[in-house]
C-alpha cells in the first residue's frame, strides 16, 4: 500500500465521512488505484534514441481511467532521453520487479 501524504489522508477521511464509508476502505480503494497507475506504467517499456518518425509509431499515451490520457510528446522524450539511460532503468526495473515490489 501506498504511503499517504497528511494531506490525503485527511482528503481521504474527508470523503468517506461525505459519503458515510469506512476512512480505511476509501483508503485502501485510493491506494489500490495508485498501485495500478504505478504497475501500468512500470509495465511499459521504454527506448532510447529515436527518431521522430520511430517515436511516431509507438503509443505515446496511456489512458487511466479517472486521470485521463498521460501523453508524451516528441520533445519531451527528447528532454528525458538526454537525461536517462534507458537500458540501465529497464535493467533495474526487472531486477526491482523480481524482488516482489
Amino acid at each position: 500500500m501506498a504511503k499517504l501524504t497528511n494531506t490525503t489522508k485527511a482528503n481521504i477521511d474527508r470523503y468517506a465521512k461525505e459519503h458515510g464509508l469506512s476512512p480505511k476502505v476509501c483508503e485502501k480503494a485510493y491506494s489500490d488505484y495508485w498501485d495500478w497507475v504505478r504497475k501500468v506504467t512500470d509495465d511499459m517499456k521504454y527506448a532510447s534514441g529515436l527518431n521522430s518518425a520511430q517515436f511516431h509509431r509507438l503509443p505515446t499515451g496511456v489512458d487511466i481511467e479517472g486521470l485521463g490520457v498521460l501523453y508524451v510528446p516528441f520533445r519531451r522524450y527528447q528532454k528525458g532521453a538526454k537525461s536517462v539511460n534507458y537500458e540501465e532503468y529497464n535493467n533495474y526495473k526487472n531486477r526491482y520487479r523480481k524482488n516482489g515490489n
